[in-house]
């Protein structure tokens, strides 16, 4: 590995995981606001929003795998200059993905009473889960055109428009929060429909940015067409979902794990439920930095296999790995050193508080093997291989669920079971990701 090699590596990765960090800090300042608002109004909304979030993230979460195969195909389609393709993929993914969305808005508006009775949410609460996410299905019209833009500059290595169109709709998500949750500025009291009042707004027109942006940019390596996108050919959209379709049902396989442990946190109290979207929602924090620096590695990555390059692209994770270990141990510090400060800003509930401090510490053990997973699948999926990283969380997914439900119902361990159990999947999963990664000897060239 050359001196020059690794500094241009270092300069390349953040170039492009920069914006995409940005962007998903912002992002998660507005949640995490919006989770302080509703927290200190009232704590029961802090258990509505994991009942809510989980379930309504795991119902997308195919759409999340389609952008991964969507920016899969336009990496390594620009990486070998077939601009003509890159282009031809991309409006396949909006028009397609457009369709499926809307799809999904109807799932969530006419039945999220009946998911939220099977999932065993509260009786106290489910009349505010169906209020909430009722109205935030209205953003799912538009989430396909959304995550496939976002896919589209991700792959071509333009992800300066993504942040900019973030940080609109968190300045404006914020400002709607404080009117619509509080009553302000002449605007009725709405609380927790205000929040999802406010979110759903705020993502419609951080959308419409990034659609204006596509049309009327000179940045853009093709110029996209309207009247293709409406035309879109099924063959290529069915070619982004060979690719996407295992990342697809690898992000369904894991919040399919994360919706057993709300079960399971849901049968213990509301209160575990609360101290798990507290913790959780600071481990968020750290995920903008992994997921920025994993993304901008899968770009480049990407790049490198449509060059034929396979041996860059082990200098592109090597630099990657240095930059997440380095992130990670600032904030499993600062969750050390400071958990109640941390979440008393969450929160003025001090039952909650003293209890979940300790889980905060424990989650910043979690961090490790986690960030490092996300960078190194990142990596995989960069070289076109989408389904190893599919195989590894289907185990994964079967172990969270075997190894929590026997700590929780048959040893009683109680919510300490759920971290346990998260540490050792992303640690078992992080090896194993690591070793497929660098003893990979075949690239997979998905165009």
């Amino acid at each position: 590995m050359l001196k020059n090699d690794v500094k241009n590596y270092f300069n390349k990765i953040i170039l492009i995981a920069l914006p995409i960090i940005v962007q998903g800090l912002i992002f998660q300042l507005q949640t995490l606001i919006n989770r302080a608002f509703l927290g200190n109004l009232k704590s029961e909304y802090l258990s509505v929003l994991g009942n809510v979030t989980f379930p309504y993230f795991t119902t997308i979460s195919i759409m999340f795998g389609i952008s991964i195969g969507t920016t899969i195909v336009v990496a390594q389609n620009i990486g070998a200059k077939k601009m003509k393709e890159a282009k031809a993929y991309s409006e396949a993914s909006i028009g397609y993905n457009l369709l499926l969305s809307t799809i999904l808005f109807f799932i969530w508006f006419f039945f999220s009473k009946k998911i939220f009775s099977i999932l065993g949410v509260d009786n106290i609460l489910i009349d505010y889960c169906v209020s909430y996410i009722q109205i935030l299905s209205f953003s799912l019209i538009i989430f396909g055109v959304d995550t496939s833009i976002q896919s589209i500059l991700l792959g071509i290595g333009l992800t300066k428009p993504i942040m900019y169109s973030g940080i609109c709709k968190v300045i404006l998500n914020i400002l709607l929060d404080w009117v619509l949750i509080f009553g302000k500025l002449g605007f009725p009291e709405l609380g927790l429909r205000g929040a999802a009042l406010s979110t759903t707004i705020s993502n419609i027109i951080a959308t419409g940015i990034l659609i204006a942006y596509i049309f009327i940019s000179k940045k853009l390596p093709f110029k996209f067409s309207l009247k293709e996108i409406v035309k879109a050919r099924w063959e290529k959209y069915r070619d982004v979902i060979k690719v996407g379709i295992p990342a697809g049902f690898e992000q369904f396989a894991w919040h399919f794990a994360n919706l057993f442990l709300i079960r399971a946190l849901n049968s213990i109290s509301n209160i575990a439920v609360g101290i798990y979207t507290l913790t959780f929602g600071m481990e968020v924090l750290v995920f903008c930095f992994y997921t920025g620096i994993g993304k901008s590695t899968l770009t480049l990555i990407g790049h490198k296999i449509g060059e034929k390059n396979r041996k860059e692209s082990k200098t592109i994770m090597n630099v990657s790995i240095i930059y997440i270990i380095f992130i990670t141990c600032i904030f499993s510090l600062s969750f050390i050193l400071f958990p109640k400060q941390i979440l008393s800003i969450f929160t003025n509930d001090k039952l909650i508080i003293e209890k979940a401090a300790f889980f905060l510490i424990v989650t910043s053990f979690i961090l490790f093997p986690k960030s490092l997973n996300a960078v190194v699948g990142n990596g995989i999926r960069g070289i076109g291989d989408t389904k190893w990283m599919l195989y590894t969380q289907l185990f994964g997914t079967g172990f969270i669920i075997i190894t929590s439900y026997t700590l929780i119902f048959f040893l009683k361990v109680g919510i300490i079971g759920i971290y346990i159990t998260l540490f050792s999947d992303e640690l078992i999963r992080s090896i194993l990701n690591l070793i497929r990664f660098y003893k990979m000897k075949k690239q997979t060239i998905v165009i």
